[in-house]
């Protein structure tokens, strides 16, 4: 029998399209009860990495100027 009281909470899985892009999934428990159900039962996000996913994924854009 194998039992741990410890161990890595936040997964990423990661790798490449045929084109080259990175493609990458992530997991962790956030803190709130929705995240840790997510993390529980396994539900990866994306990262996204091209530009059009990232502009479709935004949630609002903050600009810092001098």
């Amino acid at each position: 029998q194998c039992v741990s009281s410890a161990g890595a909470v936040y997964r990423l899985v990661i790798g490449f399209d045929d084109d080259g892009t990175p493609n990458a999934t992530y997991n962790w428990p956030a803190g709130d009860r929705f995240a840790t159900e997510k993390w529980v039962e396994g539900d990866f996000e994306p990262l996204h990495f091209r530009r059009a996913d990232v502009d479709a994924a935004a949630a609002e854009r903050n600009s810092i100027e001098p």
